[in-house]
């Protein structure tokens, strides 16, 4: 039976710490008010009542005694509330620098043959190939990172004009096509001819790339990738399709947090969330489908064709 597709959600660490700040701040105000407001409250009873002040003490220390157990409630929930902030931190950083590590070490490894003597011709030129195409995969990994945190100052709502998906994916494809090729894999593309969206090129493009990333990085020592672009009832529906590892779709968690996929390439998928992000600030939604473990997953994106934006 067809798994269901799981939507990725945006997952932003900085915002929801933001959002934690926030309204621990309007509960201390709430409480603080509510206090001051009961204590002249109590007061103009007493000054307006017959009973003793002993009896209207021990209500007001009731009252505070309460207040005091809800701030404390307030502060467990806040102190949670940062737990959870700094695991969501120190899964970034785990991802990040697992994205980063892995084109480096490739750099590192053809840079360290390539300064032997006596390297043949043909297998220079095939290291010089390794260095271009993992130094194209540390620049992606680089542009997440940063285009993380400029999305946080300046949401990408402006900037958009008119751009054709098609171009869009047909050049990713062809710069990510050398490193299916070199891994004795094949990329099969059913693109349709034009696709126009109002869009920022620059981060669909980023988005694109991704998907196209972890489809190979995910994917078999011999990654098969089908790509498909096709205008679906106002909608530009772009599926990338790999046989690689996959992920048990019962988890039904939030992959924008990172879904571990198993292999010697597994990771947490770091770009997913900031696809997301980016899709959802051009009125679009991103879902990934997988039948399982070792069943190969799609990724799947969804755009308001041009004139629906």
């Amino acid at each position: 039976m067809p798994s269901r597709p799981i939507e990725v959600h945006p997952d932003d660490p900085t915002r929801r710490g933001r959002a934690a700040d926030l309204a621990w701040w309007l509960l201390v105000l709430t409480a603080t008010l509510l206090l001051v407001a009961l204590f002249v409250g109590w007061i103009l009873v007493w000054a307006a009542s017959d009973r003793g002040p002993r009896e209207v003490m021990l209500s007001l220390g009731s009252v505070a005694f309460t207040l005091v157990l809800v701030v404390l409630g307030l502060l467990l929930g806040r102190l949670r509330s940062e737990r959870r902030l700094r695991e969501a931190e120190a899964r970034f950083l785990t991802g990040a620098s697992h994205n980063l590590r892995t084109p480096l070490a490739g750099i590192l490894a053809a840079a360290s043959t390539l300064a032997r003597e006596g390297v043949a011709e043909e297998d220079k030129r095939a290291l010089v190939a390794t260095v271009r195409r993992e130094a194209r995969l540390l620049a992606l990994r680089v542009d997440n990172l940063i285009e993380t945190g400029r999305i946080d100052i300046e949401r990408a709502s402006g900037g958009k004009e008119p751009a054709d998906l098609a171009r869009i994916v047909r050049e990713s494809v062809l710069a990510v096509q050398d490193r299916i090729e070199g891994r004795g894999g094949v990329v099969h593309c059913e693109i349709c001819p034009r696709s126009q969206i109002l869009a920022d090129e620059r981060m669909v493009r980023l988005v694109v790339e991704n998907l196209l990333d972890n489809a190979v990085r995910f994917s078999t020592e011999a990654p098969r990738i089908d790509v498909e672009l096709a205008d679906r009832e106002g909608r530009s529906v772009l599926s990338v399709r790999d046989q690689g590892a996959g992920f048990d779709p019962a988890t039904r968690q939030n992959p924008g947090r990172g879904i571990v996929r198993p292999g010697p390439r597994g990771g947490l998928g770091l770009g997913l969330a900031l696809c997301a992000r980016i899709a959802r600030d051009h009125g679009g939604r991103l879902f990934l489908e997988s039948d399982g473990p070792g069943k190969g997953a799609i990724a799947r994106l969804e755009l308001p064709s041009l004139g629906e934006a």
